[in-house]
């Protein structure tokens, strides 16, 4: 990667025009591998290159902003107090100074010499993030792979439970008695989450919130569909396919009524209890 070598300043750095086309590479002569590339559009971004094994690894480390104090560095721990990793801003395309790039190449040139590689270990986690499945996503393989093959009486009710507690109320659907459908008071709306963003603190916060917006029976029910639906996938009962196969052949509806709470919801049928009594732990979520 052929490239200028310069001493790297804010006064250089700023100095340097944009290319007419194509990109240009400027090397730091006060730390190996650290480089700077600059687009015709004027961004410029820092880099760490290097050759491992002969075989040449690019991991950017930010974006140099020319209006930051030189004095600047990479906070040491984070707002709880805990140590704070600087490989913990690969990927995210900070802001730096020198200063701060530097101290980064450093730290990401020494995981390179651990056998890691951050910037790569990044892009997989993002990858992984985006093919994860949704909420509304797990919803869907608990209704067609659990609820439907097996004829619960309950599937369309908790179809409804969901888009009132967790999801989106279509706007103008009407209930059988003409009154249109709404949103619950204290629901939320978690179609688009990936599951492992939704922590047991989110939902014991919902459930308090529905529980005083509605009832405890309302915080259970949401409860249920979350819990059932996640307990499914880890019990590999459901795909864990992103895009629902073809919905089975529908089975002649049973005339007898059964409550949410025998056929969802792993409780007993006395009256639901208030919220603190509900127990919602971590091994419930993935």
């Amino acid at each position: 990667m052929a490239s200028e070598k310069i001493e790297f300043t804010r006064a250089s750095l700023t100095a340097i025009p944009p290319p007419d086309e194509g990109r240009v590479y400027v090397r730091d002569t006060g730390q190996s591998g650290l480089v700077l590339d600059i687009t015709p559009k004027g961004t410029k971004i820092f880099q760490l290159y290097r050759k491992i094994g002969g075989r040449p690894i690019r991991c950017v480390l930010g974006r140099f902003d020319p209006d930051m104090a030189d004095s600047r560095e990479l906070p040491k721990t984070q707002n709880n107090g805990k140590p704070l990793d600087p490989l913990a801003y690969v990927g995210n395309t900070p802001h730096l100074n020198v200063r701060m790039a530097r101290a980064l190449a450093v730290a990401v040139s020494a995981a390179l010499d651990r056998g890691e590689n951050p910037g790569a270990e990044k892009r997989e986690q993002r990858r992984r993030e985006a093919e994860e499945l949704t909420l509304r996503q797990a919803f869907d393989r608990y209704y067609i792979d659990h609820l439907q093959p097996q004829a619960k009486r309950t599937a369309e009710e908790l179809q409804e439970d969901f888009a009132r507690y967790l999801g989106t109320v279509t706007p103008g659907q009407k209930k059988p008695h003409g009154k249109e459908r709404k949103k619950a008071p204290g629901s939320v709306d978690w179609e688009s989450r990936r599951l492992s963003t939704i922590k047991p603190a989110d939902v014991r916060k919902m459930m308090a919130s529905l529980r005083d917006g509605v009832g405890p029976r309302t915080a259970k029910k949401a409860w249920c569909c979350c819990e059932r639906s996640i307990a499914k996938l880890r019990s590999g009962a459901c795909s864990m396919a992103r895009t629902p196969p073809r919905a089975p052949p529908s089975t002649p509806k049973k005339s007898a009524a059964v409550s949410l709470r025998r056929e969802s919801c792993p409780s007993s049928s006395k009256r639901f209890r208030p919220l603190p009594s509900i127990s919602v732990t971590s091994s419930c979520w993935p």
